[in-house]
């Protein structure tokens, strides 16, 4: 059969080994080139809360030699990526490190291509090891190099490892088997999901022996399998002994219920998005592979070993993900499963370069199953804002598809599935070179889609979170400062502002508040004074001499910058020089944007500290009411207004009964309460 494959194949030009090699150089520059131009116009973060700290762990990583965010017991995320991102970070500052990042991502992700082109060159004609390359460079899911994530990293580091485990399966030696020992661990070290890489390397090994039908690979592997099982053991016995979580940050996977319908569930859900986001093609070309290894007709030990680790990687790899995904994320989780794609680009270099086999009874089974995975897909959750952070291959799919029924997106995805399946299927052995280039163009036409769109939404991330001037902070502040948290439901402006401004050295949060994500925070009580004292914490004042609050609050100092939010019902943050200890001098709830006061709504001021002072106000009635002054309480003054009447008004502070009081310690809360639409000008409490 692959004799007279071959022959039909024979037709085709070879491509010659020095133009194949200008070729792939050619590819990866465009490719560099176009990946850091598009991360040129990503100005910020857009994934909170991972790229902040990302961020911040590099930096502290190069600077105190410490994986940590302020300096606080910070779980373990990645070891190789903030050590990879924390250099230039460090080198050139926040804005200049994070665009010359960018610019180190895209070079890095690039240059997958070159083990993609040598691995499919060992099964495959130049030809197809260069389609496969090329391809490579193309899924939608490397926009994520103009982010902080590691994606970047992981991406070409997972399909050097997965080239290893195939070479070592294939032909074991000493060094191969300890190279793919050390290349499991880094890609641990940049990534826990890859912990599944160990059971990985033995189901690789067992599939093999199964097509083979002996246990010769079983035993090729004893080598790598050993020496991962015992760095396994090392590091539960270290992380026990030291009291720390198994799986660092992302412990609560361990911990978490699973229950075998919704992994299910989710399986069908991501091996159905695989499909999709790697042009259909690949993927059903590796399960021939596979088909054809596993019943003992692979003629070929080296193509036995890519299939047999592909099947192996990818399984594990899908069911991890699908698990998590289940319960943590309620998406298909895209980001974590689209690094596969190499792997499987070179399965379709393999086919290819094989004669293209197509068994009758395989390809009738693998085209069903790849189009019942498909339907599975929940589009209306996946073709929706939520969901494309996850799912970057889906920005064009809603793009296109977002505004109809989910009828139609579900006959236009499965038809755009079937005619590919059909193409797969039946194409003429002559024609089958047209499938790479098919493939190219579906996947990079949705690559350019994704990196505008993260452009965008960065650009519109950081408008609506920490204004046009993103280190605002520092820019003023000659001291460090702590983030004030009051409670604001958009907490990932903490975040942002976190990222941008290295002043930030504490965060505190409000009684009842809590910063969202592995952030070391101070919870503090409010003193009747106004003083804030850490309640975890030594009692004593906060070691700041600058503060960021919501504009609400009035802090005891003196405001000394401003940040405009795009956020619902927020008039932005306000950095304050403290005049000693942190504390607040009033807190203003119920204004809207513009001062306004809606009707049948109340706006109040919180005074801390008021023995002597007044409140004061000046309202503009839009329609005839009649507005009521409360204090403490207790309504004081019933005001009748007309259309357009001005009220000033002044409502002094009830006078101190006790020594308490008299000395500061307590405090006065006034407000307005209005019949209909009113605005204010002024609304302060003034002290005496």
């Amino acid at each position: 059969m692959f004799e007279r494959a071959s022959t039909a194949l024979r037709g085709i030009r070879p491509t010659p080994r020095g133009a194949a090699a200008v070729a792939l150089l050619l590819a990866i520059v465009a490719a560099a080139a176009l990946r850091a131009w598009a991360g040129s116009l990503v100005h910020g973060p857009w994934i909170q809360v991972d790229e902040t700290i990302y961020a911040k762990l590099g930096v502290n990583l190069w600077r105190h030699g410490r994986l940590d965010v302020l300096g606080g017991p910070t779980g373990f995320y990645s070891l190789l990526y903030p050590a990879f991102a924390g250099l230039p970070l460090v080198a050139g500052g926040i804005r200049n490190g994070a665009e010359a990042l960018r610019v180190l991502q895209a070079v890095t992700v690039s240059l997958t291509a070159i083990p993609v082109f040598l691995w499919a060159r060992t099964l495959a004609p130049r030809r197809y090891a260069l389609a496969a390359a090329v391809l490579a460079l193309a899924p939608a899911g490397l926009a994520y190099s103009g982010l902080l994530m590691t994606e970047a990293l992981f991406y070409p580091l997972l399909a050097c490892t997965c080239w290893a485990i195939a070479r070592a399966l294939e032909t074991p030696t000493r060094g191969r088997g300890a190279t793919v020992a050390v290349l499991v661990l880094l890609c641990c070290a940049t990534r826990l999901q890859a912990v599944v890489l160990i059971p990985a390397v033995v189901t690789g090994a067992a599939l093999l022996a199964v097509g083979e039908r002996r246990l010769e690979p079983l035993r090729r592997i004893a080598l790598p399998a050993g020496a991962l099982a015992a760095a396994g053991i090392a590091w539960i016995v270290w992380r026990s002994a030291s009291g720390r979580p198994l799986l660092g940050s992302y412990d609560a996977a361990t911990a978490a219920s699973y229950s075998v319908g919704g992994t299910l569930r989710y399986l069908g859900y991501h091996l159905g998005d695989l499909i999709l986001i790697t042009g259909v093609f690949p993927l059903c070309a590796v399960a021939l592979l596979g088909w054809l290894t596993l019943s003992g007709r692979e003629p070929s030990r080296a193509v036995r070993a890519y299939a047999a680790t592909a099947l192996a990687v990818t399984a594990w790899i899908v069911v991890e993900v699908a698990a998590f995904a289940s319960v943590h994320v309620g998406y298909v989780a895209e980001r974590n499963i689209f690094t596969l794609a190499p792997l499987l680009f070179v399965g379709l270099a393999a086919w290819l370069g094989r004669g293209a086999p197509r068994p009758r009874l395989a390809v009738p089974l693998v085209g069903l199953a790849a189009l019942g995975l498909c339907a599975t897909l929940p589009l209306h959750r996946l073709l929706a804002p939520p969901a494309l952070p996850f799912a970057p291959s889906s920005i064009g799919a809603w793009q296109a598809l977002g505004g109809l029924s989910g009828g139609v997106q579900q006959a236009a995805v499965l038809g755009a599935a079937a005619v590919a399946l059909v193409l797969f299927a039946a194409l003429p052995r002559r024609a089958l070179w047209l499938l790479p280039g098919l493939a190219f163009v579906v996947l990079a036409s949705a690559s350019v889609v994704a990196s505008r769109y993260v452009a965008d939404q960065a650009a519109l991330q950081q408008q609506r979170l920490v204004g046009p001037v993103p280190d605002w902070i520092d820019r003023v502040a000659k001291g460090p400062v702590a983030y004030v948290y009051d409670g604001d439901p958009d907490w990932d402006a903490v975040w942002a502002n976190l990222f941008w401004n290295t002043r930030i050295t504490r965060v505190v949060d409000l009684p009842g508040t809590h910063v969202v994500g592995a952030l070391p925070q101070a919870e503090v009580r409010i003193g009747l004074d106004g003083r804030l004292t850490p309640i975890r914490l030594a009692a004593g004042p906060l070691p700041v001499s600058y503060a960021v609050v919501a504009a609400e609050i009035d802090l005891h100092g003196t405001p000394v910058a401003d940040a405009p939010q795009s956020l619902p019902g927020q008039r932005g943050l306000r950095l304050w020089k403290l005049d000693g200890p942190l504390g607040i001098s009033t807190i203003t709830r119920g204004l809207h944007p513009g001062g306004d006061i809606y009707g049948n709504e109340s706006a109040t001021l919180t005074a801390y500290g008021c023995s002597r002072g007044a409140f004061r106000a000046t309202v503009i009635a839009k329609q005839d009411q009649v507005i009521e002054v409360v204090r403490d309480g207790v309504t004081v003054r019933r005001v009748p207004l007309r259309g357009e009447q001005i009220w000033r008004g002044v409502v002094p502070a009830p006078p101190p009964l006790t020594a308490a009081a008299r000395s500061g310690r307590r405090t006065c809360t006034f407000g307005i309460r209005a019949g209909g639409l009113v605005g204010t000008t002024v609304f302060l409490f003034e002290r005496r």
